[in-house]
């Protein structure tokens, strides 16, 4: 399973008391900014921007949820809503609960079938859910204490674009997987017996895999819709309630999200989505997060299996950046790097005098995460 999720009644340290990379950030770009947010909880504005972000991601985990065989491209936008258990996770103990299983297979003069047409057809999708996830956003910024500025001030076509640029940056990797698909074991895709036909949120309870639902009986290659399926990687259901999908690590001490994690290439490919251009400070966190991430992933997996590729996908710039992949032979140094934070920031007195004001060197970067020397 791509993530490691931990009960509050298992935990042997609780959620609130857990490292993150946003806190690791924070601490390493000043310690006293992380004991007046974390120990006085002084709250920052929270301007309509970071609601754009909330809405174009979950706008893109709603469409790389459906499917171009069950679904057509003017469909009722919450058909693929999965059901929840009492903790608000995705609830897979009974697998006819799902929706996925009650859907009609579309007729093959229905589908896509080529990638012009699967382009037409995300997009389509996008457009219905981001017009919901728009308004969502709004509504969740208008109700927030610490509101600030204007959120008619967003440029709601260009959070669109962002999206659109999303499912060009996918579709690349549908692209280079149609061009390796010679060597995918389709037969066992389709007799639903390979290691990509569960996991990712898909309509369909982990304990049936749907892909009875959607393989093709009378092509012998590989389909364009069955591509979808079998690139798609793994993400935050959209359904499920916030923070519900986070990794621990076996110790419990570190958690993180992972936005996107691609496992078709038989290797881990971890993708951080950004609806940004990537031209300011935070893209040196960006960096930083998905190297935690990485060792994340390695901890989270008997320490034995590496993650292959990190990339930040700045979706405003419409670039993909790639980050520098921890190795065996200093994988472990992250480990200790974030043991010594954790240590200080929940294992040290909460006295201000132990988190002194020294902030770090101010980094700038060009649109696409670039950095300026």
């Amino acid at each position: 399973m791509p993530t490691n999720i931990v009960l509050d009644s298992d935990a042997r340290v609780d959620r609130y008391s857990r490292l993150s990379a946003s806190q690791a950030n924070m601490w390493s770009a000043c310690p006293r900014m992380w004991y007046y947010s974390k120990v006085e909880r002084l709250v920052p504005e929270r301007p309509p921007i970071l609601f754009m972000g909330t809405a174009v991601e979950e706008t893109i985990c709603r469409v790389l949820k459906e499917s171009p065989s069950l679904i057509t491209a003017n469909a009722n936008i919450n058909i693929m809503k999965s059901p929840l258990d009492s903790d608000g996770r995705p609830d897979h103990g009974d697998i006819t609960n799902w929706p996925g299983i009650k859907l009609i297979p579309l007729d093959d003069e229905e589908k896509p079938k080529n990638m012009d047409e699967l382009k037409s057809w995300a997009k389509a999708r996008a457009k219905s859910h981001f017009t919901y996830c728009w308004e969502k956003a709004r509504n969740e910024w208008y109700k927030d204490d610490n509101k600030s500025g204007d959120f008619n001030e967003l440029d709601e076509e260009f959070s669109l674009d962002m999206i659109y640029n999303f499912i060009e940056m996918h579709l690349e990797e549908i692209q280079d997987f149609l061009k390796s698909s010679n060597e995918f074991e389709i037969d066992e895709w389709r007799k639903g017996n390979h290691m990509l036909c569960n996991s990712s949120p898909n309509g369909f309870s982990e304990k049936w895999s749907g892909v009875s639902q959607v393989v093709s009986e009378i092509e012998e290659k590989v389909t364009i819709c069955e591509a979808w399926e079998i690139v798609r990687p793994w993400f935050v259901d959209p359904s499920a309630d916030k923070f519900t999908q986070t990794s621990t690590i076996p110790e419990h001490w570190f958690q993180g999200e992972y936005d996107l994690i691609y496992r078709w290439r038989g290797n881990i490919h971890i993708v951080d989505i950004k609806a940004s251009k990537g031209n300011n400070h935070r893209s040196e966190d960006y960096v930083h997060q998905l190297r935690y991430y990485a060792w994340m992933w390695w901890k989270c997996h008997d320490e034995s299996e590496f993650v292959e590729k990190l990339e930040v996908w700045y979706l405003g710039a419409n670039k993909k950046k790639l980050i520098d992949v921890p190795k065996e032979e200093n994988i472990e140094e992250i480990g200790m790097k974030l043991l010594k934070i954790y240590e200080k920031l929940f294992q040290t007195p909460k006295e201000i005098e132990n988190y002194p004001t020294e902030p770090s060197a101010l980094i700038k970067f060009e649109i696409g995460g670039k950095k300026i020397e």
